[in-house]
């Protein structure tokens, strides 16, 4: 179970970037995006920072994407 959590400048930037369709060659089926805001996992304390607006999170990230994969997919 792999997750990442993108952080952007501005809450117009993250929605812009949830938007975006998923490459489910290189991401899976599994592959799920969330806005920070609405995803139990940052209410959690260990992420509770990532409770906002302005962060999208992705989890069940195959392991092999890479850091690279995740900055094409949100610039």
């Amino acid at each position: 179970f792999r997750y990442a959590f993108i952080v952007h400048r501005t809450k117009k930037d993250a929605e812009q970037n949830f938007q975006r369709p998923i490459n489910r060659k290189v991401f899976g089926e599994e592959c799920l995006v969330h806005l920070g805001s609405e995803h139990e996992s940052c209410r959690s304390v260990g992420h509770h920072r990532f409770w906002n607006e302005r962060t999208i999170v992705v989890t069940k990230i195959p392991a092999s994407v890479s850091e690279k994969d995740l900055r094409i997919l949100f610039p």
